[in-house]
Parts: structure tokens; sequence; C-alpha cells
């Protein structure tokens, strides 16, 4: 069944519609609640996909964020890089100031003691061993020159760049991890997907309600017309017996008519076949006397024979 333009009208309780069945006498009303039944399963259907994808953008828009937070964490970096460069070079100076060679005993003592600090900065993976760390007792016992102390003083500031340019490594990390599962998830629920799969489905059985319902209301509909047809046919039936009863009537009528006129044509038969009897039986008599009156005439003949003689 093909529904245009159906729309359902719940505004007033026009219609019974205890058991999800539109009123057959009445199928503009039914038509009305049936456009506004599609109207808002379409409007729920909108929902569903407007509700996802207001989501969708919720979660874009927080991964933009994501994004441009990681843009200036590694600005942040960047900056520490620099500080940490600074203070790096700042000991190179110190160094050339105050002419400790590169090979030196003072110079890899200090470097021994810087790879100590840096094993104590998160993220640094380095690591001593034990004949480091004997080492490291032994000069910290000896005492540090000059140079070595404010190199290393040098180093402590740096470490705090070292130590923030970690943090933000971390960070980035995790917005990164954010994002990457935010992905994943995505891929793996479809939220799109599904909502539009949910708004199909509650169109099609709103489409299936409807019709359904349209259906009842057309049955419904054809039922009354049925019974209208019903009766008008009983009307006419009964009007053609009443025809019927009539013309036996007249039948009747017609075939006692008959059947009494051949009975009186049947007794005037047998009256006038009665009469030609009697006739007959007259005529017979009459011409007997006729006979014997001939023979009389005959004797009388013959007497006066005799009698002249």
């Amino acid at each position: 069944m093909k529904i245009q333009n159906i729309s359902f009208n719940m505004g007033d309780r026009g219609m019974e519609m205890q058991k999800k069945s539109v009123f057959g006498g009445n199928l503009n009303t039914g038509a009305d609640f049936l456009a506004q039944k599609k109207q808002r399963a379409k409007e729920q259907a909108m929902k569903i996909v407007t509700d996802a994808w207001a989501g969708e953008q919720k979660i874009d828009a927080d991964m933009e964020q994501r994004r441009l937070r990681i843009q200036e964490l590694k600005e942040e970096i960047g900056a520490c890089n620099k500080e940490i460069k600074w203070y790096e070079d700042e000991r190179m100076r110190l160094q050339d100031a105050y002419g400790v060679a590169e090979d030196s005993e003072e110079q890899k003592d200090l470097e021994l003691l810087a790879k100590e600090m840096d094993s104590r900065i998160p993220g640094k993976q380095v690591s001593l061993t034990k004949e480091e760390r004997e080492e490291i007792a032994r000069i910290k016992k000896e005492g540090l020159t000059e140079y070595q102390s404010r190199s290393l003083e040098l180093k402590s500031q740096a470490q705090h760049y070292e130590i923030q340019k970690y943090k933000l490594g971390k960070e980035i990390e995790i917005e990164n991890a954010i994002i990457s599962a935010t992905r994943i998830e995505r891929l793996k629920s479809n939220p799109m997907g599904q909502a539009q799969e949910q708004a199909d489905a509650v169109m099609k059985d709103a489409g299936e309600e409807i019709i359904s319902l349209a259906f009842e209301a057309g049955v419904e509909h054809v039922d009354e017309k049925f019974k209208e047809q019903v009766e008008e046919a009983k009307e006419r039936a009964e009007e053609e017996e009443l025809q019927e009863e009539k013309l036996e009537s007249i039948k009747e009528q017609k075939e006692e008519g008959l059947e009494k006129v051949s009975e009186e044509i049947l007794e005037t038969t047998a009256e006038l076949t009665d009469m030609d009897t009697r006739q007959a039986h007259v005529q017979k008599e009459l011409q007997e006397v006729v006979d014997k009156l001939k023979l009389l005439a005959e004797d009388i003949k013959g007497a006066k024979v005799d009698v002249v003689l």
C-alpha cells in the first residue's frame, strides 16, 4: 500500500484509538492523525541524528583544543630547549674562561658529576655503575674546584628546564593518546552510522505503524461501505421478494382464471355435447315416428285397395 501525505491528529482525541485503530467514518481525521504521526517520527529521527551530530561536533571541538594544546606544549618545550642551550653555552664559556682542557682530569670529574645530576632527572634514562658511584663519592670527598662548582650551578639551573621539558613531553603524550583513543573509538562505534540506523529504524517502524493504521482505517471504511451495500442489497432483495410475491399472486390469479375459464368451457362443451346427444336422440325418435307413420300410411293405402277389390 502506498501512502502519500498521510497525517495523524491526536489533539482532541476526536477519534477512538484505544486499539490503535482509526474510526473509518472519518478518514479525513484519520489522515490528519497519520500525518502528525509521520511528522513526529521525522522529528524523532532528526533529533537522533542531530544529537549524534552535536556529540560529534563536541568531540571534534575537544580534539581540536587538544591539538592546539599540543602545539602550545611543543612551543613551551622549544622555549625550554633554548634555555637549556643557553646554560650549556654558559658552561662552555666558563670552561674556556678557566682554561680547562677537554681531556683533563678536572673536566672528566666534572662530566661524571654532571651525569649523576642527569640520573636524577625523570625521562633522562641515565644510570650509574657501581664504579661510577664510588668515583663520585671520592671526588666529593676530595672537594670540588671553583670551576666545577660554578659549572654544576649552571647545570642545576638548566635542570629546572629539563624537568619542565619532561613534564611538557608527558602532557603531549597524554593528549596524543586521548586523540588516538577517540579516533579508534569512533571507528569502532561509528556514532553517526549508529544514529542513522536508529533514525532509519524509527522511520521504518513509524511507516509500518502508519501503514497498519491506514489499512485499519481503510478496512473500517470499507466495512462501513460494505455494510451499507449489504443493507441496500437486503432492501433490494426485500423489494424483489415483494415483487416476486406480487407476480406470483398475479400468476396464481391468472392460473386460477384460466382454470375457471377452462372449467366453464368444459362445462359448456359438455352441455353442448349433451344437447347434441339429446338432439340426436330426439331426431332419432322423430325419425322413428316418421318411419312408423310411413308404414301406417302404406297400410292405409293397402286397406283402401282391399276395400275397393
